[in-house]
């Protein structure tokens, strides 16, 4: 079974707030696909540097396991991911796991 992170930033790349509807459309299709997700409320922060200059946000981690029913291309949800959150990138990680007995 796998585990997906998703890492989804409160803000876009220019400072604008992530609209509420892109968050809730994101989701759907988590629940579409996998049958849920667990959304991490504590506030989490990231920062990374790039161009020299180090930049923060406040991120939600959603949290998917796949049993390999799903049949999810991860890959071009996390472009997608990029494109309607106005990302340079969206981090994803994947992980096995499995459930305690």
């Amino acid at each position: 079974m796998k585990e997906f992170e998703i890492y989804l930033p409160s803000r876009q790349n220019d400072g604008t707030l992530v609209a509420l509807a892109d968050i809730e459309s994101i989701k759907i299709r988590l629940i579409e696909a996998f049958g849920g997700y667990t959304s991490l409320q504590q506030r989490s922060k990231g920062a990374w540097k790039m161009a020299g200059i180090t930049f923060h946000d406040d991120v939600t981690i959603m949290r998917v396991l796949d049993d390999g029913s799903a049949n999810f291309d991860m890959k071009r949800f996390k472009k997608r991911l990029e494109r309607q959150l106005k990302q340079d990138t969206v981090l994803i990680v994947e992980r096995e796991v499995s459930m305690a007995s």
